[in-house]
């Protein structure tokens, strides 16, 4: 071994004083931007300086340094944390000032720094074995910041917890101290700065507001300015708060404002949305200036998004650099779906950089009223970790279930909220009439002329069934659900939002003809329809759907722009494969009771209380779904991280585990194209970029489907399966398809219960 060469990185070759040497660098800027984080930086100085000194072990160089591959006889490899406990000199450390317990924090993050699988089974005598091989690389190895590097013995009861007095206060500096030496070592290794400064979000909220003003000054209109939500949000920038607020109140320019020049997430439920708030965020806020270090967008298909959203100069080494910021977490602001960030819960191997992060970040949380039981569970799971380890959270939504605040309050979050939710009170959108029958073609059929019509099912097969009887009839209707290709689904999805529109090239648009959707159209699709016929579902899923009908208008009519089919002595679609049906029937006697009592026309205030009541303690506390939330806040393990790793935590993060599957008729007619694209993603002398589209090109002729559904309806009509790489599979399945119509199986046994 050459005197000082020693590598800790081999692709490029990187020394270990050189990496140590970088993350010192990374550690300095971090303390720069954000000084106040809950952190012994001096610990963590140390954590740096000791983390990678096992790896001068020749085990670890020789799989490192190719050089060494053929001159040495063979080693057991040992985990390089574990052998870096052997040069942690204790005694040290205690005379510079450091306590106990911060010594057993140093050597715990070192221990564990990188561990892949489970160490508590390591062989400790065999830890002691290695120190002689050490002793003589030691000999050979300099660095100018540890001058009296020495091995010492190995201390086993420094990894006991059992003997800590305050496991949860030991527990919290833990995952801080090892969260920020992992995200040290991630950034080093990968050349990135560990965090860019925000020091431009607030400067240029107001500077929006400034081009909003000169806008309406010149149309002639009042002056804007930020309202009373946005205000709020911004003098209490400082507390967590739950925020109610009807839709198209600003609760994004609100959030914002709430989250100021500091580090920032952005959580919404659907990639869509995600993606139209950072496309904001990137053009309507920053005019698109330096967004490669100031935002990022976090989900399971962003590399796609990126290459196929990135200006042309930019390069794939520069479109590979934003990738990795994005997830290594080192962008001021990220938007992000939440399976992303509160994966968390699962304490998956090495989750305590995310969480470490999330200690001096603020997370916004929109449309929670979007999540499950399941979702919901974890939410509030997450949201008592990132309370207990110091950050920040606001929910902002535009309805806010009654029990759910007293489940907060129950688990010890603590929040403020406004003391009346934000609504234009004068203001009503919708006139309902509530039907007591199943929904039907019949009424459909009548209501069409001169309408923009959107009808919403509670599942794929009931819409399929409404649009076979209308096209048989020769009206003119279209069909938007979960269940066709993605190339047919966004080219469909453009479609409804054309149509949706209120206005087109500055005219009133004219167009008529009738949309029947599936519970996909509820969130974040920007579309005005004229007149919503829909069946019930649950009170929140239903006031989403008026949200699709008068979205920004006021209705001044008489009769009605909202039909609601309650199913009468039917039951309405999906009604317990889709919606829980306890919360179905409180919703519909309830409801029922409601329209009985009042005029059609509901104010936006009505429906923020009808969520509020309807989903009270007292209504929910015995229900299913009610249980299912408890037992999700409940059930993740409180210390030691579980065995998995972060890919599978967010497979086991979804309430439904999904099979992407391609039908056959689509390969058979696409097979061509699909081989030449996998000859691309599988050559891998082709550009990194190449290989991102290829792929992302298979996928176009893809959906996926419940794994219930999968297993009960399409498994037995599998005839292939492409292999895009080892873990990563799409099932080709016999059945029927059409671009109109959808996968269907020949003879469905399911109750539609994917939407």
């Amino acid at each position: 071994m050459h005197h000082n060469r020693y590598l800790a990185k081999s692709n490029p070759e990187e020394t270990i004083q050189q990496h140590t040497d970088n993350l010192l660098k990374q550690l300095e800027i971090l303390k720069s931007i954000y000084p106040n984080i809950n952190v012994n930086f001096d610990l963590l100085y140390y954590a740096c300086l000791y983390h990678d000194l096992g790896k001068i072990s020749l085990s670890f160089q020789k799989k490192v340094d190719k050089n060494l591959s053929d001159s040495i006889t063979n080693n057991e490899e040992f985990p390089h944390g574990v052998l870096s406990t052997l040069f942690i000199d204790t005694k040290k450390l205690r005379k510079l000032g450091f306590s106990s317990e911060e010594v057993s924090l140093l050597y715990q993050s070192v221990y564990y720094h990188h561990h892949r699988k489970s160490l508590d089974n390591v062989n400790k005598s065999k830890v002691t074995d290695q120190t002689d091989n050490l002793k003589l690389e030691l000999e050979k190895f300099h660095y100018d910041k540890l001058d009296d590097i020495k091995l010492v013995e190995f201390k086993e009861r420094l990894l006991d917890k059992s003997t800590i007095e305050d496991q949860t206060k030991f527990l919290k500096k833990y995952i801080i101290l090892k969260g920020l030496l992992n995200r040290l070592d991630y950034a080093a290794s990968a050349h990135i700065k560990v965090e860019n400064k925000n020091d431009f979000l607030e400067e240029y909220l107001e500077l929006f507001m400034k081009k909003l003003k000169k806008k309406e000054i010149e149309k002639g209109n009042p002056e804007p300015k930020w309202n009373d939500l946005q205000l709020f949000m911004k003098e209490n920038s400082n507390e967590n708060l739950v925020i109610i607020a009807q839709t198209g109140m600003g609760k994004t320019e609100g959030s914002l404002l709430w989250i100021g020049n500091n580090k920032g997430f952005f959580t919404l439920p659907i990639r869509t949305a995600n993606n139209a708030i950072y496309n904001r965020l990137k053009f309507d806020i920053l005019n698109g200036e330096k967004i490669n270090e100031r935002i990022a967008l976090l989900h399971g298909d962003i590399k796609s998004f990126y290459y196929n959203n990135s200006p042309e100069n930019e390069t794939t080494a520069d479109i590979e650099g934003y990738f990795t910021k994005t997830r290594q977490l080192s962008l001021p602001i990220t938007v992000s779906t939440l399976d992303q960030l509160f994966t968390i819960v699962f304490k998956y191997r090495n989750y305590e950089s995310v969480l470490a992060t999330l200690s001096y970040s603020k997370v916004v949380i929109d449309e929670i009223q979007m999540y499950g039981p399941e979702l919901i569970g974890y939410l509030i799971a997450g949201l008592i970790m990132i309370q207990n380890i110091g950050g920040k959270f606001a929910i902002v939504t535009a309805t806010f279930p009654g029990f759910l605040k007293q489940l907060m309050n129950e688990y010890g979050l603590k929040y403020k909220m406004s003391p009346a939710p934000f609504v234009d009170k004068g203001k009503i959108r919708h006139s309902v009439k509530w039907i007591e029958e199943k929904i039907n073609s019949d009424f459909i059929e009548q209501k069409y002329y001169d309408n923009r019509i959107l009808v919403i099912c509670n599942t794929v097969k009931e819409c399929q069934s409404l649009y076979s009887e209308l096209k048989d009839r020769e009206i003119p209707v279209n069909m938007f659900h979960s269940k066709f290709i993605k190339k047919d689904r966004e080219q469909k999805e453009a479609n409804i939002l054309e149509f949706g529109k209120l206005f087109k090239n500055g005219k009133r648009n004219n167009d008529v003809g009738i949309w029947i959707t599936t519970s996909v159209a509820e969130a974040s699709l920007d579309i005005d329809f004229d007149i919503l016929i829909t069946e019930l579902s649950d009170v929140n899923s239903l006031f989403q759907r008026f949200g699709r009908c008068y979205r920004k208008r006021e209705w001044s009519d008489e009769g009605y722009n909202c039909y609601v089919f309650e199913g009468g002595k039917k039951k309405c679609s999906g009604v317990s494969s889709v919606i829980d049906e306890e919360i179905f029937n409180i919703s519909k006697q309830n409801l029922r009771r409601f329209f009985a009592s009042h005029s059609s026309k509901i104010t936006e205030e009505e429906k923020m209380n009808l969520v509020e009541s309807i989903y009270s303690y007292e209504n929910i506390k015995n229900t299913k779904y009610y249980k299912t939330i408890t037992h999700f806040i409940d059930k993740p393990e409180l210390y030691l991280p579980a065995e998995t790793d972060k890919k599978e935590a967010q497979q086991n993060f979804r309430e439904i585990a999904s099979v992407t599957v391609m039908p056959k008729t689509v390969y058979d007619e696409n097979k061509e194209e699909i081989l030449n694209y996998l000859e691309e993603l599988n050559d891998f002398k082709n550009d990194i970029s190449k290989r991102v589209i290829a792929r992302q090109n298979i996928y176009k002729y893809t959906l996926t489907l419940g794994y219930e559904e999968f297993a009960n309806v399409y498994k037995h009509s599998l005839t292939n399966i492409i292999e895009i790489s080892s873990y990563e599979k799409i099932q080709v399945v016999d059945c029927n398809y059409s671009y109109d119509f959808g996968i269907s199986a020949a003879q469905s046994n399911s109750g539609g219960i994917f939407i």
